[in-house]
């Protein structure tokens, strides 16, 4: 099925599609469409295409070819799989302020995509322009911590000095 919204305004039309696919062959359809299948063969009725319509919650869906809610003509129309077409005006502001809001949601996030389009686009020239950058050469000095070191009168002290006495202790003892 689909849904056409046609705005009021110079806006492009916004279109939603819904489809039911049959499902597949290597499963077995539920008991009660085999039981509305056996009555429309017994009844000499075309079994539908799409095996949706026989369910109740899906029918209409899979029933329907194409809903047009033009809201210049102020009219709604159905179009169903049989060529059949069915039309009605829009009535009660309920519905149109329903359907201006539609409008206003995928104008947002038409703006959101278009956003998010621009980000990618500068965030591919940014890489680009990397790319296209010689590499830094890797710096060459290295960073050297200062190590603080022993004089060599503390360790001339410590070589023969006992263990018994920590080594600044001893230093104190000849200044």
């Amino acid at each position: 099925m689909i849904i056409r919204l046609v705005p009021p305004t110079s806006e492009p039309t916004v279109v939603f599609s819904i489809d039911f696919q049959n499902l597949p062959s290597n499963l077995q359809l539920p008991q009660a469409w085999l039981t509305q299948i056996t009555y429309l063969n017994m009844d000499d009725l075309e079994v539908p295409q799409s095996l949706h319509a026989l369910d109740k919650s899906t029918a209409l869906v899979s029933l329907l070819h194409e809903v047009t809610f033009d809201l210049v003509a102020l009219t709604i129309s159905c179009i169903f799989i049989d060529g059949a077409k069915e039309e009605w005006p829009i009535m009660g502001t309920a519905c149109l302020s329903t359907l201006e809001s539609v409008l206003c949601d995928v104008d947002q996030s038409t703006a959101l995509a278009d956003r998010e389009k621009a980000r990618e686009m500068e965030l591919r020239k940014l890489k680009e322009i990397e790319i296209a950058k010689p590499p830094t050469p890797p710096s060459t000095v290295k960073s050297v911590k200062h190590k603080k070191r022993r004089s060599l009168l503390m360790t001339l002290v410590s070589c023969v000095s006992p263990p018994i006495f920590p080594v600044k202790y001893i230093a104190y003892l000849f200044f």
